[in-house]
């Protein structure tokens, strides 16, 4: 809007003296209107996007909100000539990434946590994870960024994201150190559950698990997802977060049998791409890159902007503007 504004004026500006004073009080009412109405639809209805990142072999979650922006996880690649963290920056800057303050890992292996490094030329985000794992980041990457220490049943807020931590270690091996994630956004839920294997899955069938999206653990690995936990989540999405043609044959077939056999939906960034779910109060919608235009995922996306464009409409038309707009004696049409 403040585009045309500035073309309307530049153009007609030999024009701009024959403004009578209801006209100028229309344009400045306009111009207030679509600087005010958007802050505060997005207070009222806070729109977030939840993107799952095609990052290949690899998990990285992305949570945009209208003031705050955080991920969990980065992906990363062991392989030095790998080119995961290079891709990730050019999509970070391609959405137009300005702010990213918080970075959560659910644990340090290089598929979740190494493209920090590159994250970090851009963002210098606080890191939140397991205790001492300040200390993994140091040895490990060499990166100092400031740190904070999560522990079990912690909740955290972020905007009008509530994030609840669930922080059962089961033994010292690596994948079993994840902390798992339950987000609420408006009125869905997801599960973040890094790299868990089936024991540990059992042991927080208890806790609340319950969760409209499932991030599924540990790629899609047969030793994770079993029917109980399955059946427990009960998701209505299960996300699938892999590598095209990995050398681990992620996602197995016996996980992928078994969210089939429940008639869990399923997405996978490695046939489907970029996977983003946008939240409202009042809607959401569910899209992957390589899914058709859907103009049901634009309309709740820019929900805001199309509330405030009718509202700005009408107050225009409710003026007394009929066949055009009057300056003086010039009609613009």
């Amino acid at each position: 809007i403040l585009y045309y504004i500035i073309l309307f004026t530049t153009y007609n500006r030999h024009y701009i003296k024959t403004l009578n004073n209801f006209n100028k009080k229309t344009l400045t009412n306009m111009l207030f209107l679509s600087l005010i109405l958007p802050l505060i639809l997005n207070i009222i209805n806070p729109i977030t996007k939840i993107n799952f990142v095609d990052i290949g072999q690899g998990d990285c979650l992305l949570v945009r909100q209208y003031i705050k922006s955080f991920m969990i996880d980065t992906g990363g690649s062991y392989k030095s000539e790998d080119k995961s963290g290079e891709n990730l920056m050019e999509y970070l800057h391609k959405i137009g990434l300005n702010n990213l303050e918080y970075v959560f890992l659910t644990h340090f292996d290089e598929d979740h946590s190494k493209n920090l490094i590159n994250i970090n030329k851009s963002y210098n985000p606080i890191v939140l994870s397991r205790i001492n794992g300040d200390k993994i980041l140091k040895k490990k990457y060499n990166q100092g960024n400031v740190y904070v220490s999560l522990r079990n049943k912690q909740n955290i807020r972020i905007g009008n994201v509530d994030i609840k931590i669930i922080d059962k270690p089961i033994s010292n091996e690596e994948n079993d150190k994840s902390i798992v994630y339950k987000l609420y956004i408006n009125n869905i839920s997801l599960l973040i559950t890094g790299d868990i294997s089936g024991e540990y899955e059992r042991n927080i069938l208890k806790d609340d698990i319950k969760s409209d999206i499932l991030k599924v653990s540990h790629h899609g690995s047969k030793s994770s997802s079993d029917s109980h936990f399955l059946k427990t989540v009960r998701p209505k999405l299960a996300v699938i977060s892999v590598g095209l043609r990995n050398e681990y044959g992620h996602p197995h077939h016996q996980t992928l049998d078994r969210l089939n056999k429940l008639n869990i939906p399923i997405k996978r960034t490695d046939l489907d791409g970029n996977i983003e779910v946008v939240s409202s109060k009042f809607f959401n919608s569910i899209r992957a890159n390589r899914d058709k235009y859907s103009i049901i995922h634009f309309l709740v996306e820019e929900q805001n902007s199309i509330i405030t464009t009718v509202v700005i409409l009408l107050y225009f038309k409710n003026r007394g503007v009929k066949n055009g707009f009057f300056i003086g004696e010039t009609k613009i049409r």
